[in-house]
Formats: structure tokens, sequence, C-alpha cells
């Protein structure tokens, strides 16, 4: 979650969308991303301890409300518009991503279109539609 911290001159929407960028299938491998671990763990929860589902939930809260945090800021900023609930936004990039985890395992080729798609609708939008020009993979 090291994308998430401050980086020079960069904005919170930056920071937000490089966040995402950093940790896309097609960027880092399983065995060193602790977050598409928890991705895995989590998509797996019914058959897993419950102790271990309870940590699993709390990590993905962590990084909801991490995420929350710096979506805030970037409305502060007028990067993403002031309306929209900062945790909603959260949840929705954290289900878009998870999406794209668990989409990529199945289909490698598989882009992450919904993530992207989101992204740039949602800090695109507010930065006179400066979003992103190519699809990232995932």
């Amino acid at each position: 979650m090291e994308a998430l911290g401050q980086s020079g001159n960069e904005t919170a929407a930056t920071r937000l969308r490089r966040h995402f960028e950093s940790i896309a299938p097609s960027t880092r491998e399983a065995a060193v991303s602790p977050i598409q671990i928890i991705s895995t763990l989590s998509a797996e929860g019914p058959a897993l301890p419950s102790a271990l589902v309870l940590q699993i939930a709390e990590g993905v809260r962590l990084w909801n409300t991490k995420l929350a945090a710096l979506i805030s800021l970037a409305q502060a900023a007028g990067q993403i518009a002031a309306e929209e609930d900062p945790d909603l936004l959260a949840s929705l990039f954290i289900n878009c991503w998870q999406g794209a985890m668990i989409r990529s395992k199945c289909d490698p080729s598989a882009q992450c279109d919904c993530l992207g798609f989101a992204l740039d609708r949602v800090v695109g939008a507010s930065a006179g539609g400066a979003g992103r020009t190519s699809k990232p993979r995932c």
C-alpha cells in the first residue's frame, strides 16, 4: 500500500491511480503482493477458519479506510466530485480490482477494463476528462 502515501508533487488522484496500477496482476507476482494474497483468500472465505476470515475482513476494511482518506484528499483538491461518498468509491474500486484479480486467474489475457473504467469516470471526470488514455492490463 506504499503507493497510497505522499510522493513528491503527485496529486491525490494520481496516487490513487498509481496505487491500483502498481497492484495490477500483470505488474506484480502474487507471491510478492500481500493485497493479492488477501484477495485470493477472501474469495475462499466460507472455506476458511473464522479467525482468518475476520483478519482478512479487517485487512480489507483498513485498505478501504486508506483509500477513502485518499479520495477525500482528492475531493478537497477538486480532483474528484465532492458529492461522491469516499467510502463507497473506495469500496467500488476495491471490488473492481478484486473482480479483475479473480478474472485474471481464469483468463490471464483479460483486461482490467472495469477498474480502468471506474477510475477514468471518477478521477477523469473532475480533472477535465484527463483520465487514462490507454487500457491497463490486469
